[in-house]
């Protein structure tokens, strides 16, 4: 008779192997991708299987688990490292799932941390997206790198004023998109210009004067930034802004 240990372990053998194969977490499509010899008991079998596998009423304890073990894996590895926040959403039978995720840039791919659904289509809100950065922030290994040392990399879809300025007070540096007509206020020479600039303008003086960064003003609040031009000739619209809180 095999002992629990193995029966869990070789469980975890086939799992592994129908996702790797398949290489998507999709259940419903990893179980076509059985070992040869489970492929016999059918379809729905496989699917069943898979399905106890991850149906152990402690979902957030075994996500916490992976998510330390992931993260000291990648952080020990000395390969550079970044955060990136992302909302994807897709069509479940005649309802909608649309998750908000915080997840780690590691050698090209995404892997996700932590993660919520936001019950319903369209951008998330400034509260959700802060509770989700809580949760990663408590999470996160106290005996690692701090969470605050590493940038925040996100889309256009999370430029907007207040949400940047609650990762200000809070700590962190991030990397968002923004369309380069962006009104900034700047601060330049030590003191504050009367007039907005767009990014694209900005960007120009960076570049024209041989700077990496210049200051603005937010409610009252000095960041440092640095423009980046857009990647892609679609982007023309768009240029990548780098903010960075200035202490004091």
């Amino acid at each position: 008779m095999q002992k629990s240990g193995d029966l869990k372990f070789a469980a975890l053998l086939f799992v592994t192997t129908c996702i790797l194969s398949a290489r998507t977490c999709n259940l419903y499509r990893a179980a076509d991708y059985a070992p040869i010899g489970d492929k016999v008991v059918g379809f729905r079998t496989n699917y069943g299987r898979l399905l106890r596998f991850f149906s152990t009423g402690i979902g957030s304890s075994l996500q916490r688990g992976v998510f330390r073990a992931v993260l000291r894996l990648a952080l020990r590895s000395g390969q550079a490292c970044c955060m990136a926040m992302d909302r994807t959403d897709w069509k479940y039978g005649s309802s909608w799932r649309n998750l908000l995720v915080i997840g780690l840039c590691f050698r090209g791919y995404l892997i996700p941390l932590v993660w919520v659904d936001i019950g319903h289509r369209g951008n998330s809100n400034v509260e959700t997206r802060l509770a989700l950065l809580d949760r990663l922030a408590a999470w996160w290994p106290k005996d690692e790198m701090s969470l605050k040392t590493f940038p925040l990399v996100a889309d256009r879809e999370f430029g907007g004023e207040f949400w940047l300025i609650q990762l200000a007070k809070r700590g962190f540096a991030f990397v968002v998109r923004l369309k380069s007509n962006r009104q900034m206020t700047v601060w330049l020479d030590g003191k504050m210009r009367h007039k907005t600039t767009k990014l694209r303008v900005l960007r120009r003086y960076l570049q024209r004067k041989g700077l990496k960064s210049v200051g603005s003003n937010h409610r009252g609040r000095i960041r440092v930034h640095t423009c980046l031009p857009a990647q892609y000739r679609n982007e023309g619209q768009r240029a990548v802004h780098l903010f960075a809180h200035q202490p004091g």
